[in-house]
């Protein structure tokens, strides 16, 4: 099977699998360690597949760029899948939970008073009045539920750790694993 094909068959397992956890607590870190883990599966099937692609062990940075795109490929489609599961799957749960924060935020306080104790309370800068503070507050989870937002930190993670896959699996199979690979007149 094409490692390709099986990448986009994981990303729709995604899917499949916070259908089937909606309304559990834990559907964020079940998603996490599921990305998690196919990027896993995806770096070390990709040195497999390169074991038998390539003549010879390659150089490590050859070795890195045939790893790294398979996985860099996953991390955009399950940005992807994170973008449309989110904000067109359940858009309007996603919706209902931002309504639901601001309406946190903005009854949070009774009276400036009891803001005052707060602030008091947690060392917190006594010359933001209540209102600024709901505006202020109001703003970043704004920020935070944002399509934008999501796309850019699920991206900025997914790569991250599929780089750092992408190096842990190309030195095991460089400089570890390699030596199996070697023609035998160059031992």
């Amino acid at each position: 099977m094409n490692l390709r094909i099986a990448s986009l068959l994981l990303l729709f397992g995604w899917i499949w699998l916070k259908y089937h956890m909606l309304g559990s607590e834990d559907t964020f870190m079940w998603g996490m360690m599921y990305h998690f883990t196919a990027m896993l599966g995806i770096g070390f099937t990709a040195c497999w597949i390169g074991t038998k692609t390539f003549r010879e062990t390659p150089e490590f940075f050859e070795g890195f760029k045939h790893v790294a795109k398979h996985i860099v490929s996953y991390s955009v489609g399950a940005t992807v899948s994170i973008m449309v599961w989110y904000h067109y799957i359940i858009a309007d749960a996603t919706l209902h939970r931002f309504n639901s924060m601001k309406e946190m935020v903005n009854t949070q306080f009774n009276s400036e008073a009891e803001y005052m104790s707060y602030v008091h309370d947690n060392d917190l800068d006594p010359h933001i009045p209540l209102s600024e503070w709901i505006t202020s507050t109001t703003t970043q989870i704004e920020l935070m539920y944002a399509p934008q937002t999501h796309i850019s930190l699920s991206l900025m993670a997914y790569l991250v750790l599929g780089l750092f896959i992408s190096l842990i699996a190309t030195v095991l199979w460089t400089k570890v694993l390699g030596v199996q690979q070697v023609p035998i007149e160059r031992r």
